[in-house]
């Protein structure tokens, strides 16, 4: 059985190893890309269309200034918040995340997504 390197690949770890005479595989994939820190809600932020970038940017701005007005999220879940105020102006406003990949409200086929994508099929052999 390989060793499983102490850095994680750019497009994430799929590890064959044998589990009772049996071939199998684990992955992991760190949100949002193997090398950043951040969260699903990150990563989320980077299938952004190119014409929503200017809405996008302006989340920022938007939960900064909610901050500052008091709004109690913690800090550790800005992005959390960021993508949640991006999803409440969209038509219809407050998609659930999920449905918004689905239905390509966020773009699943952009850079960011296709390593992910590929490192899902690599492991799921799909």
């Amino acid at each position: 059985m390989p060793d499983i390197p102490e850095d994680l690949p750019r497009g994430g770890l799929v590890h064959p190893c044998e589990i009772a005479g049996r071939p199998l595989k684990i992955g992991v994939w760190m949100m949002p890309d193997n090398y950043r820190d951040g969260s699903l809600e990150t990563f989320l932020g980077t299938l952004i269309p190119p014409k929503q970038i200017d809405v996008w940017k302006w989340t920022e701005r938007a939960c900064i200034e909610a901050r500052n007005l008091g709004a109690p999220f913690k800090e550790r879940h800005r992005e959390k918040a960021r993508i949640h105020t991006w999803l409440s102006v969209q038509n219809p406003p407050g998609r659930q995340m999920h449905n918004a990949v689905t239905q390509r409200i966020l773009q699943p086929g952009s850079p960011n997504a296709r390593s992910f994508v590929s490192w899902f099929r690599d492991l799921f052999e799909v």
